[in-house]
């Protein structure tokens, strides 16, 4: 499974290679998919609109999320 982060210019953010998960709900911490505000090179980003991608197998889904600091 993997989680990319994008601005609003469709350029890629960051990169998250969260490995294999079985099916099922995964919030809280320890859990859930979490991304700490920073880019590939580790550079925090600035508060704004983001785009998230998760994909899995066959099915991929985009949402976007508002990122404050």
């Amino acid at each position: 499974m993997a989680l990319r982060i994008y601005d609003v210019l469709g350029q890629e953010v960051r990169r998250v290679d969260l490995g294999s998960q079985a099916a099922g709900y995964y919030y809280g911490p320890g859990r859930a998919a979490v991304w700490d505000g920073r880019d590939q090179r580790r550079r925090r980003v600035g508060s704004g609109l983001y785009i998230y991608e998760m994909q899995t197998g066959g099915l991929k889904a985009h949402r976007k999320m508002i990122f404050v600091q």
